[in-house]
């Protein structure tokens, strides 16, 4: 693929869960990316990079030429162990502040840090807290452009409770489990991380982000045990209790005193809720988990679900707190096409500007098509991206036109957000740099779909009319087979 319409990306905490997760979608959508890391064998896919970079971040003179050609760094790396070396000043503090002054060397254009939630009120109580924010003000004064994230927590953070009930048929919350978070999936945080380094927009700002559902922790201890079919077993421990415990640890293990003291915090906060970013659901990540899979393999499977299944009542168990306008994150989106188009214009002129687009945009339609259209009609898949169209503004309504031999569906949208920036970018019309163009990809994203334009909004139509069709499963099983029986059966 050709990267070099795109920043070059250095990913530190890459064989972690969330730098894991950022390092896979950024190769998905098309990124030159290097990862750094003390042993490549613990990537996950060491494939998924473009170069690997050995070093140790907590030991300068092995990170010479470590940021050369790169343009965007981005850190995730941490320790979260109750092991006693190396500790957390080392690797969080000293390690991200290494990386730093590497980036400033070579001269990189952009630092994305992350953070924790509430780390101003937290770095009082928690050392974690307090390390991360030393680092992220010599961030914020390094000179170069920053972003900088302080997520409320992850997916692999909840797998915790899942482990807790399956090994020793109970939980044990800080505190009474009634304080309110978001957790955040890593490929969710990876999307949004890939959209924050083209949008110039989020350049210099600090974003307490989570994911799309709202929990107690006590709820999702409850969603732990449904997902393994048990009755819940759930006990208290008092946040006076946290800090007796972290009080006796601080003399023999710092590691373990600073990870109690960030429970402690959490079990007094009644709300450590972020920006809510993606689409994938808790509830689905831990029941994949019971089927067997490792957390990673858990979240890669996740599939949107229809918007039916989801709850109304803001009270129910895995309730989403969801918003009608258009969040400030979904208004990046939109406009990063528009300033990379920008970008790239100014750069080559329109011809080769668009020529650029339309090289990254087959891979990228696979990555963003394929988790709502693979394995089931297409139709149900449509309809299942509804709330993430809702999400950028638009008005979706899906008509199922399948037949015998045609699985086929009709995409209606009501309103386009993109002309308004077309004309501030100087276009006549948006569709020559956005569905032009990804209408175009689909047969090279999906060799068996074909995709139609029927009528634009910005002609002046009353709709943007898209028919995609492809073969039936049903026609490819009397073609081979002579016989429904089988299709009809795993549709059972």
């Amino acid at each position: 693929m050709n990267h070099r319409d795109l920043p070059r990306v250095l990913v530190a905490g890459g064989t972690g869960y969330i730098g894991g997760g950022v390092l896979e979608v950024l190769q998905q959508q098309g990124f030159w990316v290097r990862a750094l890391c003390r042993a490549p064998h613990r990537l996950q896919e060491p494939s998924r990079c473009n170069d690997i970079f050995v070093g140790h971040a907590t030991r300068p003179e092995t990170l010479k030429g470590l940021c050369q050609g790169i343009d965007v760094v981005f850190s995730s790396i941490g320790t979260r162990s109750f092991r006693r070396k190396p500790t957390l000043w080392e690797v969080d503090y000293q390690g991200n502040l290494n990386l730093l002054e590497a980036a400033k060397r070579e001269g990189v254009k952009h630092f994305i840090f992350v953070s924790v939630v509430r780390g101003a009120e937290m770095e009082r109580l928690s050392p974690i807290a307090e390390a991360r924010e030393k680092v992220a003000q010599a961030v914020k004064e390094s000179g170069m452009d920053y972003t900088i994230f302080a997520p409320t927590g992850f997916f692999n953070d909840m797998a915790e409770f899942f482990f807790a009930a399956q090994k020793r048929g109970a939980i044990r919350l800080f505190g009474e489990g009634l304080g309110k978070i978001n957790p955040l999936s890593a490929l969710d945080f990876g999307e949004e991380v890939a959209r924050v380094i083209l949008a110039s927009e989020w350049r210099n700002t600090v974003r307490e982000v989570g994911g799309c559902e709202t929990f107690t922790h006590r709820q999702i201890a409850e969603l732990a045990f449904q997902a393994l079919d048990q009755e819940p077993q759930i006990h208290s421990l008092s946040p006076w209790a946290v800090s007796l415990v972290a009080a006796l640890l601080r003399p023999f293990n710092y590691n373990a005193y600073a990870l109690f003291k960030f429970f402690e915090f959490v079990a007094r906060t009644p709300d450590v809720t972020g920006e809510a970013l993606g689409w994938r659901r808790l509830e689905d990540f831990l029941a994949n988990l019971a089927q067997g899979m490792s957390p990673i393999e858990a979240e890669r499977a996740l599939r949107p679900s229809p918007r039916a299944n989801q709850p109304e009542d803001s009270t129910s168990l895995g309730a989403v707190e969801a918003t009608s306008e258009v969040s400030q994150s979904a208004k990046a989106r939109l406009r990063a096409r528009f300033e990379h188009f920008a970008q790239l214009r100014a750069k080559y002129g329109t011809a080769q500007a668009i020529e650029m687009l339309r090289a990254s945009l087959p891979e990228r339609q696979k990555t963003l098509m394929n988790p709502f259209i693979a394995g089931v009609p297409l139709a149900e898949g449509f309809r299942r991206s509804i709330p993430i169209f809702e999400q950028l503004g638009m008005e979706m309504e899906v008509v199922d036109l399948s037949n015998q031999d045609k699985d086929a569906v009709l995409e209606i949208q009501r309103v386009c957000p993109y002309r308004e920036l077309a004309a501030e970018f100087g276009l006549s019309s948006p569709c020559q740099i956005t569905c032009d163009l990804e209408v175009e990809a689909i047969p090279q994203a999906f060799p068996d779909l074909k995709g139609r334009i029927l009528s634009k909004l910005a002609r002046g139509d009353c709709v943007c009319l898209f028919k995609y069709e492809r073969e039936s499963d049903r026609h490819h099983k009397e073609e081979n087979h002579g016989s429904t029986s089988d299709w009809q059966s795993q549709c059972a």
